[in-house]
């Protein structure tokens, strides 16, 4: 597999496989099962919100980062004159 895709679909394809094992370990089986479930289920979930958190409290650039557009103003709005 070319060494880009691969970069790009790593973590989408970790998500799926955890949550495939997480689903399933749920409903076959009870004691550690459920304990794999949680586990298994709860990681994509943490990582999610770990970034979502990490993107949003960042330098107030957001998506702008690395566009040329990164000076906090809104690219609908005109820039103010001091």
């Amino acid at each position: 597999m070319n060494a880009a895709l691969m970069r790009i679909w790593r973590a989408p394809l970790l998500f799926a496989l955890l949550t495939t094992i997480g689903l399933m370990s749920a409903l076959l089986g009870d004691g550690w099962w459920d304990d794999l479930s949680t586990l298994a289920l709860g990681v994509p979930v943490a990582a999610c919100a770990w970034y979502g958190v990490r993107r949003t409290s960042g330098s107030g650039q957001g998506a702008r980062q690395g566009t040329g557009q990164g000076t906090g103003q809104d690219a609908r709005q005109p820039a103010r004159r001091r």
